[in-house]
């Protein structure tokens, strides 16, 4: 490429890390090549970029905000996505201003309350529309709003429950000494104050204050259907008159007026002076005698006047009544003060004294003083044990002579088990409360009794598991066990040749000796054993069929007399030998009569299963 010069050759289409550069390094003529990674580190060696020498902004594709912050604030012209270890999306949906703390973390959504915002986050603990005039009160848990009130109504508590406003009204300003009533029904009004009045009531109940008369002397006085008024003292309803006991006087004409009567003091005077002489009988409340005092005497009365009992040096003495003469102090001294509870009792002649107090105690005697056991002993009456009551309880004498309580028990009607020389118990049992006549008792349970009701000629049994029962029986019924059930009341039956005859508490068994016979006309029939049948249909087929159960020896017998003729069918495993020959085993083979007069009997050779013909009277029986 040599004579070429650099701008002259022709532009890279897509530039590569790869891409070299013609670079003409001074001094000397040589034109050299420099990769990319040389021209940056050149650039990151040799140049400094400072607000200065920079203009414009750096778009976000290249790494920058894409705006001009200033001098100290970042703003985002859009969203902010961080990545790196934690992945952040940060999206702006409005103009939003973000305070963030100077350490620690802003916030947590697990520490972001819920709405609406409890009391304990200071919020109101409830969604609330406002109201106006409406006051919020606490509920349990939430803040509420009341309803609003009407004017100068006031808010009335309801305890714990929602607060209210009062139905009356009141006034919003009251002046000083202004006092409240009720002007009409629920409307409070005020009073205005008056200075050294007297409030009165008029005729239709309405307070008011009454103004001072300003005349001294003047007293309030009732009106008849007025309110009261002030009255001079010589008006309507004054004092006029007083009553003594004998002559009057009048110290100011109209005024005061004193009269006689029956104090036992006599009265006189002038209008300027008063005289009161005598002594004041009982009934006016004197003691209608002279009296001379007495240290500690004691006031007494006789029929007529008071008198004074000397007072007694001794300290401690009582006052004794002398029936309806003269009183007198005791000899006997007593404690001046005596502690709650205690008792009284003489420590020595004519000295009484307290007996100290004791809780939970009973009062005996030692050598003839009084003292406080804890228990009283038997000898005494007690029971000479501390004992703790029971409801329901038995008192007993237990080991060393003590008394003691057998604690009562839960379950009514248990008896009371002797322990022979040790404490009584109650029976596991609880017995009935009632008994009848000829009744039986015995144990429903593990720890109960009950009856079982009476029956008239009857025995007793028990079921399987062993509840007895009464069975009436008849004449002539036994008890037949079952070992599978309760034993039952049954007659004998009697068997072929057998008969059974029942009375007052006796079986009569007797042979009679014959077979037992049916004479048998309906069809289908199973065959007893050990019976005899005549065939009597005289038009249709008397179909008989082999006994289900058999013994070894059972006979079955058949004499045809209808000429309706007759059959003897089997069921499942059956079969009649017949020989030479033997009817098909099972419930398709039967052995048949031909001729009207035809018989047969039959005995058991295999029990339940195989009977063979033993006699026979035909010209020829049917075999199948």
């Amino acid at each position: 490429m040599a004579g070429t010069f650099i701008d002259a050759l022709p532009a890279v289409s897509a530039a590569q890390l790869t891409d070299v550069f013609p670079v003409d390094q001074l001094p000397g003529p040589i034109t050299y090549q420099e990769s990319n990674a040389q021209l940056l580190a050149l650039f990151e060696a040799n140049i400094t970029i400072t607000d200065s020498n920079f203009t414009g902004t750096l778009s976000p594709t290249h790494g920058g905000t894409g705006i001009n912050n200033g001098s100290s604030t970042l703003t985002l012209g859009g969203n902010l996505t961080t990545s790196g270890a934690f992945n952040s999306v940060f999206t702006m949906t409005a103009a939003t201003n973000v305070t963030f703390p100077t350490s620690g973390t802003l916030a947590t959504t697990s520490s972001i309350p819920s709405l609406p915002l409890s009391l304990a986050n200071g919020g109101t603990g409830a969604g609330l529309t406002a109201s106006a005039g409406s006051i919020v009160y606490s509920g349990a848990s939430a803040l509420a709003l009341t309803a609003a009130g009407t004017s100068g109504q006031l808010l009335s508590s309801a305890g714990t429950g929602t607060p209210s406003w009062t139905t009356a009204t009141y006034p919003s300003t009251t002046t000083i000494n202004q006092v409240l009533y009720s002007s009409s029904s629920n409307v409070v009004g005020g009073i205005t104050a008056a200075d050294n009045g007297v409030m009165i009531s008029g005729t239709t109940g309405i307070p008011s204050w009454l103004a001072n008369s300003g005349t001294p002397g003047y007293v309030l006085t009732a009106n008849s259907s007025a309110p009261a008024s002030w009255q001079a003292i010589s008006a309507s309803g004054a004092i006029t008159t007083i009553d003594g006991d004998s002559g009057s006087v009048t110290p100011s004409s109209g005024t005061i007026t004193i009269s006689g009567g029956t104090t036992g003091l006599t009265t006189s005077g002038t209008s300027a002076t008063l005289n009161l002489t005598g002594t004041l009988n009982l009934a006016g409340g004197g003691t209608n005698h002279a009296l001379t005092a007495s240290a500690g005497g004691i006031v007494w009365s006789d029929a007529s006047k008071l008198n004074i009992l000397a007072g007694t040096s001794v300290a401690g003495q009582l006052l004794l009544s002398g029936n309806a003469a003269t009183p007198n102090w005791s000899t006997s001294t007593y404690p001046s003060t005596n502690a709650a509870n205690t008792l009284l009792y003489a420590s020595s002649a004519n000295t009484m004294a307290a007996l100290a107090t004791a809780t939970t105690a009973v009062l005996t005697t030692s050598s003839s003083v009084p003292t406080w056991a804890a228990t009283l002993s038997l000898a005494l009456g007690g029971t000479g044990a501390s004992l703790t009551g029971s409801a329901g309880g038995i008192f007993y004498i237990n080991v060393g002579s003590v008394g003691a309580i057998l604690a009562g028990t839960g379950t009514a009607n248990k008896a009371l088990l002797s322990g022979s020389n040790a404490a009584p118990s109650w029976s596991a049992y609880a017995f009935p409360s009632t008994l009848m006549s000829s009744g039986l008792m015995y144990a429903n349970s593990s720890t109960s009794l009950t009856t079982l009701s009476p029956t008239t000629d009857a025995v007793l049994t028990s079921d399987g598991s062993g509840n007895p029962s009464w069975k009436a029986v008849t004449d002539g019924q036994v008890i037949i066990g079952s070992s599978i059930g309760i034993p039952a009341a049954a007659t004998i039956t009697a068997s072929t040749g057998i008969t059974i005859t029942n009375g007052h508490n006796t079986i009569t068994i007797a042979t009679n000796g014959a077979d037992h016979w049916v004479d048998q006309s309906s069809s289908p029939v199973t065959m007893t054993t050990n019976t005899g049948y005549t065939s009597d249909d005289a038009s249709s087929l008397v179909t008989f069929t082999l006994p289900t159960t058999s013994a070894i020896g059972d006979f079955v017998e058949i004499v045809g007399k209808g000429s309706g003729l007759w059959k003897i069918a089997q069921a499942a495993g059956q079969q009649i030998q017949i020989s030479p020959n033997s009817t098909t085993s099972g419930a398709t083979g039967y052995l048949a009569s031909v001729n009207q007069y035809d018989a047969v009997k039959l005995r058991c050779d295999t029990a339940n299963t195989i009977w063979s013909v033993v006699s026979q009277q035909s010209t020829g029986l049917t075999v199948n």
